[in-house]
């Protein structure tokens, strides 16, 4: 709702590591890895984003939450990151790195 407030491009990143399960090719991760993320979004492009008069995207990183953000920073003006609250709880580390790092104001949303 933010996003349409603001008459906001609305970029959801969703970055992760390539930990390959057993026998698997890192290739073969990376799509796995990838399918997961179109998966997740799919969800909730329609619960809060289709029809909502939203532009919007996708991208998928591989790496850590901080650095990507950092990165994508410097190709692309950001305003603001907006991160689920049970983020600390989830990944801690992931949490801390992008409280430290991040270039912009960070919002924390229910």
């Amino acid at each position: 709702s933010l996003a349409h407030d603001l008459n906001a491009h609305l970029t959801l990143l969703y970055t992760y590591r390539l930990h390959a399960e057993k026998g698997e090719e890192i290739f073969d991760c990376k799509k796995r890895k990838d399918r997961e993320a179109a998966n997740s979004f799919s969800i909730l492009e329609k619960a809060f984003l289709q029809h909502k008069g939203i532009d919007y995207d996708l991208k998928t990183e591989v790496g850590f939450l901080g650095d990507r953000i950092d990165a994508m920073a410097r190709k692309t003006e950001i305003s603001f990151i907006v991160v689920a609250k049970d983020m600390k709880a989830k990944n801690k580390e992931a949490f801390d790195e992008l409280f430290e790092q991040a270039p912009v104001p960070i919002i924390i949303a229910r």
